[in-house]
């Protein structure tokens, strides 16, 4: 795997560069001398990576000043995000969803939860930070139990359970006691706009199978015969000021409270409904069009909770197997 960013917080992409300053920090070039022990295959692609991101805009041409072929070519950087680079989200953006769903799959857990009557449902949450799960609030409110555990089968025991004062935004971001995803690799938040590809994940429930994990594209692009679908509005309902995200990737119930996930691997929206039929709206569309709120609307009760304002908390109970939201 290439990697355009250094550790350390320096971006290769910060200066002028040329191919073999990318295999150096790549460990392509294993000796000081130029030309000894180059791994060709790693070259061409450092290559065709670098040539990539010169043709969408993020890296101009400097020319070869060297005359060595190929690893004399020197890129500069036109100001793209560092903060992008040393999150991955170049590599994602070069190496696809396959990529982004690798990398997060631990990052989006199953929320079990049992209702008054004793019936189950499952929707789907995911990682923030060491210590912060987002998730849809209509997934964990007013149940009996609700069971969220890490990849290693942990239950997750809250700190608090943060909402919005605004009951429209569908949104709760629960705190664990602890920082038990130290290790994990969480997401970082994007600004969503249409016509960009997206990535939903979610446990969507399937008929004769355990809940298990499901990626979906969704091709965000004027093309009209893309079959997997796109982001086809960004709006504001009659009357209501939260930021709504219309996706035709298609989602089930499950998928609720599962991230919506850009090219660059950020998070920009949470799913948290299906879009009901024109002619009979008590039930869903069939295309599945799905309903997210804006990644922002995330990122205002983060830090509304963090300076202790406009927040308002669900309570609940620790039970020997999760918790209850039912008191």
């Amino acid at each position: 795997m290439i990697h355009f960013h250094e550790t350390g917080g320096k971006s290769v992409l910060e200066m002028k560069k040329d191919i073999e300053s990318f295999l150096r920090v790549n460990g392509g070039i294993r000796k000081a001398k130029v030309g000894e022990n180059i791994d060709p295959k790693f070259m061409m692609k450092a290559y065709k990576y670098c040539e990539q991101l010169k043709n969408m805009g993020f890296l101009l041409d400097f020319g070869n000043h060297r005359k060595v072929p190929i690893l004399g070519n020197k890129y500069i950087n036109l100001g793209n995000d560092l903060r992008i680079g040393e999150y991955g989200g170049y590599d994602f953006l070069l190496q696809g969803f396959q990529l982004i769903q690798k990398s997060f799959s631990d990052s989006v857990l199953k929320v079990v939860v049992q209702d008054k009557i004793g019936d189950y449902g499952i929707g789907t949450c995911f990682l923030v930070g060491e210590n912060l799960i987002v998730t849809a609030k209509h997934c964990i409110e007013n149940f009996s139990k609700v069971v969220i555990t890490d990849y290693k089968g942990n239950h997750i025991i809250p700190e608090r359970i943060i909402i919005s004062q605004d009951p429209k935004i569908d949104i709760a971001v629960i705190k664990t006691k602890k920082k038990v995803f130290q290790k994990g690799k969480h997401f970082i938040f994007g600004e969503p706009e249409v016509l960009e590809e997206v990535l939903t994940m979610g446990f969507p429930p399937l008929a004769t199978f355990d809940a298990i994990q499901i990626n979906d594209t969704a091709h965000i692009n004027s093309i009209q015969k893309c079959s997997k679908g796109n982001i086809v509005a960004q709006e504001r309902r009659y009357g209501d000021s939260v930021d709504y995200i219309i996706l035709n990737a298609r989602v089930k119930g499950g998928n609720s409270g599962g991230p919506v996930i850009n090219k660059f691997g950020t998070v920009v929206g949470i799913i948290v409904n299906m879009l009901p039929d024109i002619k009979q709206p008590e039930k869903f569309d069939e295309l599945g069009y799905g309903i997210a709120i804006s990644s922002n609307e995330i990122i205002k009760i983060i830090e509304n909770d963090y300076k202790n304002e406009n927040c308002e908390f669900i309570p609940f109970k620790m039970l020997d197997d999760g918790f209850g939201t039912v008191l």
